[in-house]
């Protein structure tokens, strides 16, 4: 880059933003990355209570260090890659004293911030533009929604967005065989991230070579992870609850016609992330569109959006998004799908805006370019701007910050259930397995969630249905059942009616837990009167 010369009239070299950016680039992305960390963990997010799908993926974390296999022992239907990475930030989190989901939360906190960083790498080298780039930066930064998506445990979407979007970074830097290897890893965090894979192959088209080196690098992790599913012996329950069940039964059963999947992608959306991220989703189509608009109109082979390189083809950058909204329409359950959608918003939003600036402050004066202190206008402009969109990333960091229940309430409130718990005794939680993650303990059945007509998949592999699969665990006698979330299992009554048989509901403070009854099945605990006192139901009254 050319040294800038003094500016006449002025007794200081002019401001040249992009060698500051150049010679201090790792400095830079240091900084921002724990600007981030720190918004995010101001927010106290961080604190929240275990529950829902975060608390199945911490589970089965805790599951893989017991020597348990996912699908085999721990029925889930998203890929395994990223309950892997969680089980090793509880050996390292050990290592510091951390709490198992401390650790694991700590892990994806950094993880987001790296998502951070690649967003804005993205950007730079997709657009050019490096305040396009800061911009991105903090945008997703601005939505509420995004420090909890972040910061409560297990979440496989940041890990496929993340390695997603590393992949595209990786095709705009000519490396086909790291963007390959990616692209695999973004697909085995959760399965649409196979689309990345794809993406990747268009993109280096029509160099053969390089796709070669794609597709080969991409089948190695793939054939890692088929060699380890079969030595553990778990690789057709691997094949049957990720791919076979979700094509013949979760899709079928989540699907709406294209007008009621508009309407709930939407009601959706405008729960989650409110104003600030519909306002960045809008500005993201919009600068979306403006970008197809600007590659039609060049028309060019190679088919650049970025005009400092001419080497990152936009086919890297625009087909995830259109390929990935256009998964929406057959699999869009809750807020968390809006997660890989973020970052390519971001992305073509700060573009948008960087480009606006560029237009608006570059207009020349009497044939010269209106500077302010040797900087040119578009520039200050640009970076008052950025700073703008930090200050509303920490407003909305402290401004709403959690101050709900936290996870040492949930703790606390689990004192009355360990006094009443030996280590002999077993739990069964179904939907709401958070008990099971905040006490380490394991579930005495597989499935731990029976939503969405697993029961009845799970029910078609033994001869009794789910009737024997039923009787499997009412044969184990668990002390304790947590139940939760039943509205989406077929089989919710037949569950239900077990319960008010043989279990009495026990009083804890955010959690629908049952005790055992104590009768003929428990006699040989009525002899020991230790035992005994544990067992015994509360009063009802």
């Amino acid at each position: 880059m050319m040294t800038a010369q003094p500016a006449q009239g002025l007794p200081f070299r002019e401001f040249d933003f992009g060698e500051l950016w150049s010679s201090h680039r790792r400095l830079i992305f240091f900084a921002l990355f724990l600007c981030a960390v720190t918004l995010i963990l101001a927010n106290r997010a961080l604190l929240a209570p275990e529950e829902g799908d975060h608390a199945m993926w911490d589970y089965t974390a805790q599951a893989i260090l017991r020597g348990q296999a996912p699908y085999k022992d721990v029925v889930n239907i998203q890929a395994p890659l990223t309950g892997y990475m969680s089980a090793l930030a509880i050996v390292a989190g050990k290592a510091a004293g951390l709490n198992d989901l401390i650790a694991i939360r700590c892990l994806f906190i950094t993880l987001a911030g790296t998502l951070l960083l690649a967003t804005l790498a993205v950007t730079e080298s997709y657009s050019g533009s490096r305040i396009a780039a800061l911009l991105s930066f903090f945008a997703p930064l601005a939505c509420p929604r995004f420090y909890s998506w972040v910061s409560i445990g297990t979440e496989p979407k940041l890990v496929m967005i993340l390695f997603g979007m590393l992949s595209v970074l990786l095709v705009a830097k000519n490396q086909p065989f790291w963007a390959g290897f990616l692209a695999m890893l973004s697909c085995l965090s959760w399965q649409p991230g196979l689309l990345f894979a794809g993406t990747a192959m268009v993109a280096f088209w029509p160099d053969r070579r390089a796709i070669a080196k794609t597709a080969i690098a991409a089948a190695i992790p793939l054939l890692v992870t088929i060699l380890y599913f079969y030595s553990v012996g778990a690789l057709r329950d691997l094949w049957r609850w990720c791919f076979l069940f979700d094509l013949t039964v979760y899709a079928p059963h989540a699907y709406r016609s294209l007008t009621e999947q508009a309407r709930h992608i939407a009601n959706v959306a405008n729960h989650f992330v409110g104003a600030p991220g519909l306002i960045l989703l809008g500005l993201g189509a919009i600068g979306y569109v403006t970008a197809i608009a600007a590659v039609l109109r060049r028309r060019s082979r190679a088919w650049t959006l970025a005009k400092p390189s001419g080497r990152a083809p936009a086919a890297a950058i625009l087909l995830p998004p259109a390929i990935y909204v256009a998964y929406w329409r057959f699999d869009f359950n809750s807020g968390p799908y809006l997660i890989p959608i973020f970052p390519f918003a971001a992305a073509f939003a700060g573009s948008l805006i960087a480009s606006a600036i560029r237009l608006i402050g570059s207009q020349r004066r009497g044939g010269h370019r209106k500077k302010i202190i040797g900087i040119e206008l578009w520039q200050v402009a640009g970076l008052i701007v950025g700073a703008g969109f930090a200050v509303v990333a920490t407003a909305t960091s402290l401004g709403t910050k959690y101050q709900g229940s936290t996870l040492n309430d949930e703790y606390a409130a689990l004192q009355t259930l360990t006094t009443r718990l030996s280590p002999e005794d077993t739990i069964y939680a179904q939907g709401e397995i958070n008990i099971l993650t905040l006490l380490n303990r394991p579930n005495i059945s597989k499935y731990i969630w029976f939503d969405r007509g697993k029961d009845d998949f799970a029910a078609a592999e033994v001869p009794g249905g789910f009737e024997e699969i039923l009787d499997a665990i009412k044969s184990q006698k668990p002390k304790f059942v947590e139940l939760g979330r039943s509205g989406l299992v077929r089989h919710q009554r037949d569950l239900q009616e077990w319960l008010d048989q043989d279990y009495s509901p026990f009083p804890m403070l955010g959690f629908e837990v049952y005790i055992r009854l104590a009768g003929e099945a428990d006699s040989e605990k009525i002899e020991n009167p230790k035992v005994n006192e544990r067992s015994k139901a509360p009063d009802a009254n």
